[in-house]
């Protein structure tokens, strides 16, 4: 209050001061003996002489005894315009408020008043504007309602854009952060209809720092361009980066394996090994990033049904579970009164494992910004919630026997479809036989066959009914029929013939033969 009261004093004194000008004093004759003619000679004749700028400077001279008597005060005398600046000064302090904006020139540059301009925002607006934003927060927003707020949209203000900049320039390099935490900082909101953008999107020119040289050969002047380039391949292969959220895991393995993918190799023994160590034998090819990678297994479908029945009583973890359990209350709390919409933590879980099986088993199917197969399980479930809330998928349907029942997608009733149990009397015979092998002779001598095969056989054996897609499988399996002779080498001992033996798990050729025929039968209706 002081400062404020000194700076109206010495602006008002200043407006007097200009309004009550006068003469700056009098210049008398010490004798008195000047009437008003000499005086009026006497000014007349010091204008002429000794004022303007000509004159500037000069010696005044006069043959007469005068005096000077002063009574008027300058601007400096009274120093109006210090006390006025300081004034100003003290006022910005209190305010926060630069005082190169309050026409203090002392500092004033072009780069100072730039500056100065965002200060004004960043230490005295903004700030002002949150408090008022708080109370009303405070106080007036809970009259509306829940999950309300007032908010103030600082990214109009132009002297602010420099510093937005900085933070899109910021995020760009943040790797780690996803594309939908960036929109929330930038304060766009999430886009939930784009599950690509909770995904991590890593540079693709990350190498990792190991203590072990990269395996690449020396230059021999003897070796062909086409072979060096190979070993250079193959040491690239043995690069393996993993992301998991926020963590990043860079380790090396020594087989010739797909880093990132499981059980997708190279080269065509360390699939045939791979099935070897999973019960059975072969392997197939995909084209993974324009190069052709091996896979156990002779067909894509014995690899799957061989990890299904492996992760059959799979559970995820404590940290997957939590974050699913969120993801449940937080869809039921806005679509949960609908029980077509409501869902439960059972169906997020088998959507999340079906999510990670799919990432392990087909990975021609996975994007190169996957790094993780939990990554893309989420992804599975953030589309599931999606097609739960909006009766439809983005791209292709997934899941569908997991949604309620009375969802439009859902095809529980769909799943209740006919099962069939008229296979042939020889399919079951077959498969008894295949079992009876096992228990007598031990696993380790019966090697043919994946564990969904003698799941299959148990099923044949029992002569329980199966559905329209076992059939399916089985019609499939006629592929392999060039296992149903025993080969030559174990006539006398035929249950060593891995191919024969996984032939007859799934009925041999009666069994194969009946589901060729009932496949037809349902497609002509």
């Amino acid at each position: 209050m002081r400062s404020l009261t000194t700076n109206n004093e010495a602006v008002q004194t200043g407006v007097k001061y200009l309004q009550n000008q006068t003469a700056r004093g009098i210049l008398t004759s010490d004798e008195g003996d000047l009437n008003e003619v000499q005086a009026q000679q006497l000014k007349d004749k010091f204008r002429k002489n000794f004022q303007g700028a000509d004159n500037a400077g000069d010696v005044i001279i006069t043959p007469k005894k005068l005096s000077w008597v002063n009574f008027g005060l300058n601007a400096s005398d009274v120093s109006l315009i210090q006390q006025y600046n300081a004034s100003i000064k003290d006022l910005c302090n209190i305010y926060a408020v630069p005082v190169q904006l309050l026409n203090n020139t002392e500092s004033a540059t072009y780069n100072n008043m730039k500056e100065a301009k965002k200060a004004l925002y960043q230490n005295c607006v903004i700030p002002e504007l949150n408090k008022i934003r708080d109370e009303l927060n405070r106080w007036l927003v809970p009259k509306f309602g829940e999950k309300l707020f007032i908010d103030f949209d600082y990214s109009a203000i132009p002297e602010l854009q420099e510093e937005n900049e900085k933070v899109v320039d910021q995020l760009a390099k943040a790797w780690w952060v996803t594309p939908n935490e960036k929109r929330r900082v930038m304060n766009y909101g999430v886009d939930e209809e784009n599950i690509a953008l909770d995904n991590y999107y890593i540079p693709a020119n990350l190498l990792p720092i190991e203590t072990n040289e990269m395996p690449i050969p020396d230059p021999v002047d003897e070796m062909d361009i086409n072979e060096e380039k190979q070993l250079i391949k193959e040491a690239l292969w043995n690069i393996q980066v993993k992301s998991d959220v926020l963590n990043t895991d860079i380790i090396t393995t020594s087989k010739a394996e797909v880093q990132g993918m499981a059980d997708v190799y190279t080269t065509e023994d360390e699939a045939i090994a791979r099935a070897n160590e999973l019960g059975g034998d072969g392997y197939h090819e995909h084209e993974f990033d324009g190069d052709v990678v091996y896979m156990p297994f002779a067909t894509h479908q014995e690899y799957e049904d061989a990890i299904a029945a492996m992760e059959e009583q799979k559970d995820v973890s404590d940290a997957v579970e939590a974050g699913l359990k969120k993801k449940v209350e937080e869809h039921n709390e806005k679509f949960g009164d609908d029980p077509a919409k409501r869902v439960t933590l059972g169906m997020l879980v088998k959507v999340f494992e079906r999510g990670v099986g799919a990432y392990n088993t087909n990975p021609s199917s996975v994007r190169p910004s996957v790094t993780s197969s939990d990554q893309w399980a989420y992804a599975r479930v953030n589309s599931f919630l999606y097609a739960v809330r909006n009766e439809r998928f983005k791209s292709g349907k997934h899941d569908t026997d997991l949604f309620p029942e009375e969802h439009p997608l859902s095809s529980k009733e769909e799943s209740k479809a006919e099962m069939y149990d008229d296979y042939p009397q020889t399919a079951t015979n077959n498969a008894k036989r295949m079992i009876e092998w096992r228990e007598k002779y031990g696993r380790d001598v019966v090697k043919g066959g994946t564990e969904v095969g003698w799941q299959r056989a148990n099923q044949l054996a029992k002569r329980e009914a199966i559905s329209a897609d076992v059939v399916s499988r089985m019609a499939q399996f006629n592929r392999h029929r060039e296992n149903a002779k025993i080969a030559d080498e174990y006539k006398d001992e035929p249950w060593k013939d891995r191919g024969y033996v996984a032939w007859n798990l799934w009925g041999g050729t009666a069994g194969v033969d009946w589901a060729i025929e009932k496949m037809e039968e349902l497609r002509n209706g």
